[in-house]
């Protein structure tokens, strides 16, 4: 029989500390509340911020952040299962494939991380109203962690809201919970103000629960998620709905902007590039049995005319912070971020979006975080960080489980790359009445009466009418980018039909970074995307044209200076075509050899 001795395991004060000290973010503490309520299956859920009365340093007064509550409308609890979800290690959910709880761990451990003390009130039915709290100081002065018994109090004195309930919309349901983080610790949540807290709402909580937020019930059933911001005199400053903060664009109602007079917030602004389903193998632990399961991934490109707004725009801006690949679990998001695959730097990428959903049975294989803040076991593989070699390496099911993610994000990310390449939109100039570098070029032409020369361009146009140049250049419009709608390729027609020379990139095999084609009357440099050319230097252009637009109208300039001028020589000088064609893929051959000195 085992004998045990009177040391134990741990102290109480010291083992309180270590919680207290867990990683949870304010935002990532709160959802743990979210959770819950959704678990309860409430319909409404308010966030409540309060404001306190302060003194600046300078002394004047001031509104600080004092409290902060979740309201819901769930299925509430009864004394027993409030003593059960303080307590660490109890899930009602217990890890199944439609609750977001699992570890029983978010809402005391992630209270306790945000504050010095936190209440817990709930009831059920129109029956009492339940009441327990946490309180950290007086746990550890007396170096025990037990549980305050539970006491009944009346409807009115329910704090925040016990006397706002003759407002409609403060009135409790039949049956509900509310949490309120009562002492918060200044150290952890670092934002002093309910406004300062509350764009934090709108932009993380609305993103990590965008599928409760949308029109769609398809992936999590609508809740009414709504933002309320209380004086320190319960006056009402604020009561506003949380909308879907997707990265993936497709969601809708949704937190993007107005602009320029259009509510993008009605619309789906992405286009979906593809949609896959891996199916995964795992062991089921409460069984021992090897299961399978469907890893969803959904791909998205921002369409042209959102792309064509620019990076600097608010809704490239919007973009930009959604940037990275979303891992979502039961509906809820886990975390955004690059694991490897995206890079921030470049300002293109902040153009596609990318949303991985998978279930709770594979939380060990995705290696979600007992905060459910994070993801683990997936990162992306390259040459410093190879992914391991099948049965010789490893035998791990979440190993796996990677390398087949590796090699799907990798093929559909290159697609999309290259799409954005080859349809790279550069922002008209933003003074009203200027044209862009391509217009420009061709009034400067028509200007100095240089439209009057025979060129090849014009030689190989004799005897088509109109309809067919433009025809030539819908073809090419419509090559260059497969989404383009008919009305949207004729509109593009039509205004490059009377042009003498245009510039686009294109993608074609070998040396040759430029080419020049005849389309319509019109000589076409074409730059080509497939060479050390365009990914070195010319999509750098590109990328900083937001911050330095004349280095790449300079370059463009260039480039159809250089298509011009073959265009004027080729009748006289290379009728067959031949010479030019070899300068330029001999200029092409070295480009490409002796570019890689501005990368070293």
């Amino acid at each position: 029989m085992t004998q045990y001795s009177e040391t134990q395991f741990g102290n109480s004060t010291l083992m309180l500390r270590a919680l207290k000290s867990s990683p949870y973010t304010t935002m990532g503490a709160l959802a743990e509340l979210i959770d819950n309520s959704i678990d309860a299956g409430a319909e409404n859920i308010k966030l409540i911020a309060i404001d306190k009365e302060d003194r600046s340093p300078a002394g004047m007064r001031v509104q600080r952040l004092d409290k902060l509550a979740v309201l819901d409308d769930g299925c509430g609890m009864d004394p027993e299962t409030i003593q059960d979800c303080l307590s660490i290690g109890f899930s009602s959910g217990r890890g199944g494939n439609k609750d977001i709880g699992k570890f029983g761990y978010g809402m005391s451990v992630g209270s306790l991380t945000q504050t010095w003390k936190f209440e817990v009130y709930s009831w059920q039915d129109g029956g009492p109203i339940h009441h327990t709290y946490i309180d950290y100081d007086q746990m550890a002065q007396r170096n025990d962690n037990a549980i305050p018994f539970i006491v009944e109090i009346e409807k009115h004195k329910l704090p925040i809201i016990g006397t706002m309930q003759l407002m409609k919309r403060y009135k409790i349901g039949k049956s509900g919970t509310l949490v309120v983080w009562s002492m918060l610790d200044d150290d952890k949540v670092k934002i002093k103000t309910s406004e300062g807290i509350i764009r934090r709402f709108f932009s993380d909580l609305s993103r990590i629960y965008r599928h409760f937020l949308d029109n769609d019930d398809t992936y999590g059933v609508k809740r009414n998620i709504e933002v309320v911001h209380l004086a320190n005199n319960f006056a009402e400053m604020e009561y506003k709905p949380l909308l879907a903060n997707d990265p993936t664009y497709q969601l809708t109602p949704n937190t993007l902007p107005v602009m320029e007079g259009v509510d993008y917030s009605t619309m789906v602004t992405n286009e979906i590039e593809d949609k896959e389903i891996l199916k995964v193998k795992y062991t089921d632990k409460a069984d021992g049995k090897v299961k399978t399961s469907k890893v969803k991934l959904c791909f998205t490109i921002a369409k042209p005319e959102i792309r064509a707004h620019g990076g600097g725009s608010i809704i490239g801006k919007h973009y930009q912070r959604n940037n990275g690949i979303s891992f979502v679990r039961a509906g809820r998001e886990i975390e955004l971020n690059d694991f490897g695959f995206v890079n921030r730097y470049e300002t293109t990428e902040r153009w596609w979006g990318c949303e991985i959903q998978f279930e709770p049975c594979l939380d060990h294989l995705f290696g979600v975080a007992n905060d459910k803040q994070h993801i683990n076991n997936i990162k992306g593989y390259d040459e410093s960080n190879p992914a391991p070699i099948q049965g010789e390496d490893f035998a791990d099911e979440s190993v796996a489980m990677n390398i087949d993610l590796d090699k799907l994000i990798k093929h559909h990310v290159g697609k999309i790359r290259l799409y954005l390449k080859k349809t790279k939109i550069t922002r008209g100039p933003k003074n009203k009445g200027q044209i862009n570098t391509e217009a420009a070029v061709n009034a400067e032409i028509k200007k100095s009466g240089d439209t009057s020369v025979k060129t090849y361009s014009k030689k190989k146009s004799e005897g088509k009418t109109r309809e067919d140049k433009l025809n030539e250049h819908i073809k090419v419009l419509v090559e260059k980018d497969p989404k383009l709608t008919a009305k949207e390729a004729k509109q593009q027609a039509e205004e490059k039909v009377d042009w003498e020379i245009d510039i686009l990139t294109r993608q074609w095999p070998g040396y040759t970074f430029l080419a020049t084609e005849a389309v319509g009357r019109s000589i076409q440099a074409q730059i080509n995307v497939d060479t050390q050319f365009y990914k070195v230097f010319f999509s750098h252009l590109e990328d900083q044209s937001e911050q330095d637009p004349k280095s790449l109208e300079a370059m463009k300039i260039v480039m159809m200076a250089f298509a011009r001028a073959e265009d004027e020589l080729t009748p006289s000088r290379d009728p067959n075509r031949e010479i030019f064609a070899e300068f330029k893929d001999r200029w092409g051959y070295y480009v490409n050899k002796l570019i890689d000195i501005s990368v070293n």
